[in-house]
């Protein structure tokens, strides 16, 4: 009877130290979190609260689980290590709950505190792709621990996971090429959302969108140009809108022998400042 209410008490133990742990997530950590400069830690507490009530239960219940079968009547089973092994397998999986909790909680800030105040929708395509493959490889490392904990061999699992990134690779090796270029586009920045380019081709446009696998070209067909990222990484591009709009351009003009060349200066300069296509400011300067 004695070891009866122990156990209760301890569980009860238990119930109490998650509720508090709960109610200081929710009343401290939570509130110090929305005083801050950034929504980051406010969207870190939202997102691992959950997860860490649940990693305290579970440990909780295996210190309870190692009291009881390490009795004298129970511990000579031979079940008992896969019990024990079970407990370690729950304790594993809730940390990597955890972790990818909170890389989601960091991509959910990213999404809606900085990507989608951007013109590129290229960090907002990276971000989705990273909230999926982060939690495949948390919890692919936390099933690997768990067979190892379990004297399971990995090697055969860990051969095949290669062997299969390696099949992936080979099969989006264009898609990965272009991924690669996007995020060089990114950080290098060689054109912005707006910029007038020209593509080696000759083709001439205005960006539109900087995606994760290709560029959008607004053509002054008004034909939307879509080249892979790949393609216009290592091609050579004309800017006409870095540093600043402004451009000079040289035209050919002929006119009869004898003309009167100061003359058709002033005229070409009068139908120069009185064209729509120039600033008021590009106007004065000629």
């Amino acid at each position: 009877r004695q070891r009866q209410m122990c156990i209760r008490d301890s569980f009860l133990g238990v119930i109490i130290v998650c509720y508090i742990t709960r109610w200081i997530w929710r009343n401290i950590f939570s509130k110090i979190a929305q005083k801050t400069p950034t929504k980051l830690d406010v969207k870190l507490v939202e997102y691992t609260e959950k997860p860490v009530i649940l990693l305290l239960f579970f440990i909780g219940i295996r210190i309870i689980a190692e009291r009881i079968l390490s009795l004298p009547e129970i511990s000579s089973l031979k079940f008992i290590p896969y019990i024990k092994n079970s407990f370690y397998a729950l304790i594993v999986l809730s940390i990597a709950f955890l972790v990818s909790s909170f890389a989601e909680g960091f991509a959910i800030w990213y999404l809606e505190e900085i990507a989608y105040k951007t013109k590129t929708k290229m960090d907002e395509e990276f971000m989705r792709l990273f909230r999926r493959l982060s939690k495949i490889v948390i919890f692919f490392i936390a099933i690997t621990i768990i067979l190892d904990k379990f004297n399971q061999p990995i090697t055969s699992l860990l051969g095949a996971a290669g062997i299969a990134s390696l099949a992936v690779a080979f099969a989006a090796q264009e898609t990965l090429s272009n991924m690669i270029a996007g995020f060089v586009i990114m950080i290098d920045k060689p054109f912005r959302i707006g910029d007038r380019i020209e593509l080696s081709s000759g083709e001439i446009g205005d960006v539109v969108e900087i995606g994760l696998r290709s560029t959008k070209i607004l053509s002054f067909d008004n034909n939307v140009i879509v080249v892979p990222n790949a393609e216009i990484a290592k091609a050579k591009i004309v800017n006409y809108g870095y540093p600043e709009p402004k451009m000079k351009l040289r035209l050919t003009v002929g006119v009869a022998y004898g003309t009167d060349l100061e003359k058709v200066k002033r005229i070409i300069l009068d139908i120069c400042k009185n064209c729509l296509l120039y600033t008021s400011d590009a106007a004065d300067e000629l």
